[in-house]
């Protein structure tokens, strides 16, 4: 039995956890009103239960496959659990139901990791340890209410996306759903077969390839595909002083872009990262 940390990605990385393989901390939403945590509280052992939350959350953060409770040997045992964290397996045994019935872990009857999963751990640009997610070949259960209501749809968008391209399960669901399923202007066909493109393209069999959420995010259906490499000629300035620029005439064009752009500088963006997503974005910006 495999247990899987619900929504990883979203609830415990951040832009500095994203930039290291190994941690020795953990963050932690401090949300105390949400429903799932009252449900706990209000069991006789409520206590036991959320420690026993807390020390899988920090076991999970430092596994192979951060948010997911196995190595290349397979799945942790209670007897693993119990050796990782000095708490006795029958305390995990009681409150693992109780977490996985609120949905704060999912728990998948086998024994091994998906094989794609014991090796997916690559450090790409400023993210780390994305690759959180079962093989989604099979429709498999999506997490809280609007996600679960589309899993189908949103599952179909994730398998167009080639399997050695699939990163941030969790942050492709919100993108999927925001972007495309209720968007009702864009086509979701015309997203699959753009996937397939820029996967084919120069840009997405780089190193440095853009995930699938971020791909959604940046609505890149708006891009004009030659800037993904081939044979255009266009091509994004490696010169500070050009990234400067650039970000110079997008706040000049409007100064409510001065607040998306001190929101990417607070998630630790740089100026040629932040320049680079204005460029994707606005093809004025790319003469």
């Amino acid at each position: 039995m495999t247990i899987y940390i619900m929504d990883w990605d979203k609830n415990f990385e951040t832009a500095q956890s994203r930039k290291v393989s190994h941690l020795n901390w953990v963050s932690i939403p401090n949300n105390l009103g949400s429903r799932a945590y009252r449900k706990i509280m209000l069991q006789d052992n409520g206590i036991e239960i959320f420690g026993v939350w807390i020390l899988l959350v920090q076991i999970a953060s430092r596994a192979p496959i951060r948010g997911i409770l196995a190595d290349e040997d397979g799945a942790y045992s209670l007897e693993d659990l119990e050796v990782y964290s000095d708490c006795p397996k029958e305390k995990f045994a009681t409150a693992i139901p109780i977490l996985a019935s609120i949905g704060w872990i999912f728990e998948e009857d086998n024994e091994q990791v998906p094989p794609r999963y014991q090796t997916d751990t690559t450090v790409l640009g400023d993210t780390v340890q994305d690759s959180t997610v079962p093989n989604l070949t099979e429709e498999r259960y999506i997490h809280s209410g609007e996600k679960y209501d589309k899993r189908s749809l949103v599952v179909d968008g994730w398998n167009s996306v080639p399997d050695n391209r699939q990163r941030s399960w969790g942050k492709f669901q919100t993108a999927w759903i925001e972007k495309v399923l209720d968007d009702p202007s864009v086509d979701a066909e015309m997203v699959k077969d753009l996937f397939r493109k820029y996967y084919e393209s120069e840009q997405g069999k780089s190193k440095y390839f853009r995930y699938p959420s971020t791909l959604l995010v940046d609505e890149f259906w708006r891009e004009n595909p030659v800037i993904w490499g081939g044979n255009n000629e266009v091509k994004f300035s490696e010169s500070p002083h050009d990234h400067e620029r650039i970000i110079k005439r997008f706040i000049d064009s409007d100064q409510k872009n001065l607040l998306w752009i001190q929101e990417l500088q607070d998630q630790g963006k740089t100026e040629a990262s932040i320049a680079y997503k204005i460029w994707l974005k606005h093809p004025e910006y790319q003469t």
